[in-house]
């Protein structure tokens, strides 16, 4: 979790957040500003939106209408458009993908993307929550539940 979060984080070990849009519009104002893409970059880029249209579709923020995987040099995020209401714009958002295991190069290659994509690919529901905001809080807290739970899925994959 970057530092400046932390002040608003809810729990410790969860990345959910109390904080007022002005504030949080700032807060990632600030986090973007380090990353500055000059414009002729060359980027390499995923259509994930088949991928969670076929296995989370029961889970997916009906609003989202594009998922891409973006993977510039040193970085990589997810481009999530949302389509807000019936007959209005749009609206793209640029999320960082807080993973473990993305391979993020200075030069990327397909190869490079393809390995991340499979990382990515392999990730479950719990994965994404942690992950992204691609699912409603409301549906996100109904995954927490079933993976946290006594017996859930998370003992029973510790077992394993």
């Amino acid at each position: 979790m970057l530092n400046e979060w932390r002040p608003y984080c809810i729990k410790k070990n969860k990345e959910f957040f109390d904080i007022r849009p002005k504030e949080a519009i700032k807060a990632l104002q600030e986090t973007a500003s380090r990353f500055p893409v000059p414009p002729n970059t060359l980027s390499l880029v995923i259509d994930l939106m088949p991928h969670f249209t076929r296995y989370f579709s029961a889970y997916l923020d009906p609003k989202v209408v594009a998922v891409k995987f973006i993977q510039l040099p040193g970085i990589c995020y997810l481009e999530v458009t949302r389509q807000p209401n019936a007959g209005e714009t749009p609206i793209t958002t640029q999320e960082e993908i807080l993973l473990g295991g993305l391979v993020k190069p200075d030069a990327p290659t397909l190869d490079d993307l393809r390995v991340n994509e499979a990382l990515l690919r392999s990730c479950d529901a719990y994965d994404w929550i942690m992950i992204s905001a691609l699912f409603p809080i409301d549906v996100a807290h109904g995954i927490i539940e079933e993976w946290e739970r006594p017996g859930g899925k998370l003992e029973q994959e510790r077992n394993n």
